[in-house]
Formats: structure tokens, C-alpha cells, sequence
């Protein structure tokens, strides 16, 4: 996660330090610049999180209508304790939490 957060701020950093309303200090701006890449890669991973998330989960029996699903919430305990995962969801679990223990 640190090497896309790197690509992010590397790629994104010429634009936010131009529109950046501090021209005064320049380690004010750059400190700023720095601030708004980050957000800008927060921003990003949530959003790609969150729809891949749903792809992973579209076509699960228990993700109910109102999430997007297609299933009954009444059936998220079927076949407990040994519950099959989605295919792909161990690649999305490590993911994420790879972000947030970064």
C-alpha cells in the first residue's frame, strides 16, 4: 500500500502543489501539497475499495436487496460454521488490511 500511496503523491503532486493557496512559505506549501496528495490517495482507496468490495460480494445469497444484492439477510448463517467465502474475498480481506495496519 505504501508503494501506490508513493505513486499517488509522485503522480498527483505537480497539480496540487500548483493550485495551492500558499505561495509565501514553501514549507507551508509543501507541507500542504503533501496533505492534499494523501487525502487525494485516501480518497482513491476507499472508493476502489468499496466497489471492488461490492463486486467480490454482487452475487452472495445473504446480501440483501436494499445493499444492492440480489439475496435475503435471513440466510447469512446458512452452512455456519462452515461458511464457503467468496471467491477472491482472502485477496480483499489482506488488502485492506494492509492499508489500515500501513
Amino acid at each position: 500500500m505504501a508503494v501506490f500511496n508513493s505513486l499517488v503523491v509522485t503522480i498527483t503532486w505537480p497539480f496540487f502543489y500548483e493550485v495551492c493557496k500558499e505561495k509565501k512559505d514553501e514549507e507551508l506549501r509543501k507541507s500542504r501539497t503533501l496533505k492534499a496528495c494523501n487525502s487525494f490517495y485516501k480518497g482513491l482507496y476507499f472508493m476502489i475499495s468499496t466497489l471492488l468490495g461490492y463486486y467480490i460480494l454482487r452475487d452472495e445469497p445473504y446480501l440483501s436487496p436494499y445493499i444492492m444484492g440480489k439475496g435475503d439477510m435471513s440466510k447469512i448463517s446458512d452452512g455456519y460454521p462452515l461458511h464457503k467465502w467468496p471467491e477472491n474475498f482472502k485477496y480483499y480481506f489482506l488488502g485492506t488490511l494492509g492499508y489500515h495496519l500501513h
